[in-house]
């Protein structure tokens, strides 16, 4: 059993991503597990048991601004704040940071590894210089991250995101899913404003024999506060095939996901990657993105050329669902999926880092 202290970006809450699924694996496999939200969390220290093994540690930062202040008055601020989390701890054996803006100074935790772990783009690179410094180990989804990463730091390894969901897990449980029409579309996640909302306007006002079920918060949530404009979301509301049904409990969701057909999410830009396909291949039915750089080569993911082209892909696979659906598809990436389990990754990092996980 490790003592082993996660640092999130996110708050811990009903809506989950990688953090807070390496934060239940863990716990799951026996090790303690203190789960650091982001400051500001709580008016005071604060610690909860959310499960055997798992515990959440909320509080307030000493003063705001401390990552301006000059690199040596800012962790003598930070040193103080970490020792009154450890007083809540047992003495950690691992300090694993998803968050480059806090705590950069990893060495003050007195783990034996220091393990940052970074899985979406970030700015600042001066923070994220002293951090990726400060680890033993470097851990990103994305080669493009960890091309930027590599300089600071010798021993940096793709880790791609995971999937939660486990076979044969299953109980009696068979949500309901709103809409009249047989073929169902569903985006998870959310609604950040990096969406391409006008695009998916179009795909609703397009295919009028499609509902669209839309899973996640739309408004400020334990994943953050920035949301989209509020005219988008009412928009969406007004549709009679589009459905906002909210967060759903994470170990619920595939569930909801076995009942769709089509999943799919569309953004402005391209993106380097996304937490929510693991999930949605997971299901095994076919989904549909706009570019995504770690998928460019896969054909479990089936993606747009660009987001004026991503309608006429929707309206292909939904006119060809039985191919796109079939028991060889759907068991293909489902079985791609399992792969990527997160006991499986935690196997990875254990030959990594050399420490039974």
């Amino acid at each position: 059993m490790k003592n082993i202290i996660l640092i999130s970006p996110e708050s811990w809450g009903i809506n989950y991503l990688s953090k807070h699924h390496y934060a239940l694996s863990l716990a799951q496999s026996g090790h303690r597990v203190w789960f650091i939200n982001p400051p500001g969390s709580s008016e005071k220290l604060q610690i909860n048991e959310i499960e055997t093994n798992l515990f959440v540690v909320s509080y307030m930062p000493i003063l705001r601004g401390k990552n301006k202040m000059p690199g040596f008055l800012s962790r003598y601020f930070h040193k103080i704040e970490i020792k009154k989390i450890l007083k809540t701890t047992s003495k950690p054996d691992i300090v694993w940071s998803f968050d480059p803006y806090v705590f950069q100074w990893l060495d003050d935790f007195g783990a034996n590894i220091k393990i940052y772990h970074q899985v979406d783009a970030m700015n600042n690179d001066r923070l994220i210089k002293i951090i990726a410094q400060q680890a033993d180990f470097v851990f990103s989804t994305a080669e493009s991250i960890l091309n930027k990463l590599k300089p600071f730091n010798r021993n940096c390894y793709k880790i791609p995101h995971g999937c939660h969901f486990k076979d044969k897990l299953y109980r009696d449980f068979t949500p309901g899913i709103p809409g009249k029409n047989k073929i169902k579309a569903c985006y998870v996640g959310n609604f950040y404003k990096v969406l391409d909302m006008d695009t998916i306007l179009i795909l609703i006002n397009q295919n009028p024999d499609v509902d669209f079920i839309f899973i996640g918060p739309t408004e400020k949530s334990n994943l953050g506060s920035e949301v989209l404009e509020k005219t988008y979301i009412e928009a969406l509301a007004k549709k009679s095939n589009a459905f906002l049904m909210g967060p759903i409990p994470a170990q619920d969701l595939h569930y909801y996901l076995e009942l769709m057909d089509i999943n799919f999410a569309v953004y402005k830009e391209k993106q380097m990657n996304s937490h929510k396909i693991m999930g949605y291949l997971y299901s095994g039915k076919v989904s549909l993105s706009t570019p995504l750089v770690e998928y460019e080569s896969s054909e479990l993911l089936l993606q747009s050329k660009s987001n004026e082209d991503f309608p006429d892909l929707f309206r292909s696979v939904k006119q060809n669902l039985t191919h796109f659906n079939s028991h060889k598809k759907v068991t293909e990436r489902r079985a791609y999926a399992l792969e990527h389990s997160y006991d499986k990754l935690l196997n990875r990092i254990e030959k990594i880092i050399n420490l039974p996980l």
